[in-house]
């Protein structure tokens, strides 16, 4: 099919089959052609929407590099990229067997694997684990890893939080009221880690400190 008539056919319905199947003809033909339809497509379209379809197409479904398209097209990469838009597709989620849009930004990115319910839901999961690696070390046998609640110690968020209780308690134990002794910051709740409440800490000092994980 003459090149000529990709260009009528873009004109007369935009992504029709008869484009597409007549631009897989001009890449099997060789890029001589490919800029002959190119250079058609720029200069006899009253708009830009049969270059970018044939800008989209190449993107997506040519084994050009997007260089190689950019200097076909005129383009530069950035605006080849943004010309292409996003691929989507409708396909079936392996873990539910729901049907699903997904979206693949660019030909480097893998795209969507599963669909958003399943996204959210390992999503949940993932900050589930997170919780639980902060969860109240007390009960936890001595040969479990402790570094992440350790971590959480050396953290600037708790510092913060240290600094809150210390000044709330006027810099004494709230057992004693000594202030002449080392203070030390008790969780009296691990449920809240980072994000503790008031009633979540108290201001110990070393000897009550040591009592009180006595008691524990």
């Amino acid at each position: 099919m003459p090149h000529i008539r990709v260009v009528e056919a873009i004109k007369i319905r935009e992504y029709a089959e008869l484009a597409i199947q007549s631009l897989k003809e001009l890449l099997a033909d060789g890029d001589r052609m490919l800029e002959e339809a190119v250079n058609d497509l720029r200069a006899g379209a009253e708009d830009d929407d049969p270059l970018h379809e044939l800008i989209r197409y190449l993107y997506w479904h040519s084994d050009l590099s997007p260089k190689k398209i950019g200097e076909l097209t005129g383009q530069s990469t950035e605006k080849l990229c943004y010309i292409a838009g996003p691929l989507v597709f409708l396909a079936a989620c392996p873990r539910c067997n729901s049907e699903f849009v997904g979206r693949k930004t660019s030909r480097n990115r893998q795209c969507d694997q599963v669909c958003p319910s399943c996204q959210a839901a390992d999503s949940l999961e993932a900050h589930r684990a997170f919780l639980l690696d902060w969860e109240d070390t007390r009960h936890l046998p001595p040969e479990v890893d402790r570094a992440g609640y350790s971590a959480y110690l050396q953290s600037p968020m708790w510092k913060d939080q240290r600094k809150k209780a210390l000044r709330r308690a006027g810099f004494r134990c709230q057992v004693c009221s000594a202030k002449d002794q080392r203070l030390e910051v008790h969780h009296n709740s691990y449920d809240r880690l980072g994000r503790e409440l008031i009633e979540d800490l108290c201001v110990l000092c070393s000897p009550c400190h040591r009592k009180v994980h006595n008691l524990d």
